[in-house]
């Protein structure tokens, strides 16, 4: 009887340890956010199609909503140095 309550405590146990392992893997991986404050090329065209489909102010308001503020900065820095490009 002791036998089968270890087995079952350890069966439990690395349960455990894979359902905390299988979560921090599936987490959204924070650690790599980027350090630098200017636009990735990815987030560049996405902000291109936002600006493009819902206009500049809608698609501010809804980065505001959504994002943040540091995310409004992001996209303004990027906004005036592609219309300084064209």
């Amino acid at each position: 009887m002791l036998r089968k309550t270890l087995v079952v405590k350890h069966h439990g146990v690395a349960m455990a340890l894979l359902l905390l392992t299988g979560v921090i893997l599936l987490m959204p991986d924070y650690s790599f956010a980027q350090s630098s404050p200017d636009p990735t090329p990815m987030q560049c065209q996405l902000i291109r199609g936002a600006v493009a489909q819902y206009g500049f102010a809608a698609a501010r308001r809804h980065a505001l909503k959504t994002y943040g503020p540091e995310a409004v900065k992001t996209g303004d820095m990027f906004h005036e140095t592609d219309r300084a490009k064209r």
